[in-house]
């Protein structure tokens, strides 16, 4: 084996190390964003939905990062949810029914965090996948790469010189042929 093949399979059993870790933070964020998402469609931009919502632990979680009180929301919400005109008049209801439409505001930009971090993992997770498939293909004795574009893509990745990627290249062909005359 060439020693740019070795380096090779160094660098990428070193890029794969933490992918069980990654993984489970992938599966725990999009846990978390179909949460959202969940009371986000339920709600439907509607402030008036937000209490009636059966787990009021997002929306909770939101009050208080937004250093407000569950009581103001409760509060908030009894005004919201009364059908008296009179009370639809006073400021207070105008005033409740921005807050809580700041708390939907809030939630819809948790989500988007959380669907910024979660297509981040999947993309690290997905690089590690395919590191460690061709750590393992290239670790064998003699490998073989089934899609060679695929395999270009990750020498590319890996910022192979183009010296180097030859070089490997070449290899995982004759690695190939001797593959196929072993199975003719």
């Amino acid at each position: 084996m060439f020693d740019c093949v070795k380096d090779l399979v160094v660098r990428l059993g070193n890029s794969f190390t933490t992918l069980d870790e990654r993984e489970k933070e992938y599966i725990s964020v999009n846990e978390k964003l179909h949460n959202y998402q969940r009371l986000l469609d339920f709600i439907n931009f509607d402030s008036r939905k937000l209490n009636k919502y059966d787990d009021q632990t997002l929306i909770q979680d939101a009050v208080v990062a937004m250093n407000s009180t569950i009581k103001d929301y409760d509060a908030a919400c009894y005004l919201i949810d009364s059908n008296d005109e009179n009370v639809m008049l006073l400021p207070q209801y105008r005033n409740s029914k921005a807050y809580l439409e700041t708390i939907i505001s809030y939630l819809k930009m948790m989500r988007d965090k959380l669907n910024n971090v979660f297509m981040e993992l999947e993309n690290d997770c997905t690089n590690m996948k395919l590191s460690k498939k061709y750590f393992e293909i290239l670790s064998s004795d003699n490998p073989f790469v089934d899609n060679i574009d695929e395999f270009v893509s990750l020498l590319n990745k890996e910022q192979i010189n183009l010296n180097n990627q030859n070089t490997i290249i070449s290899y995982i062909i004759k690695s190939n042929v001797s593959n196929y005359k072993k199975k003719s």
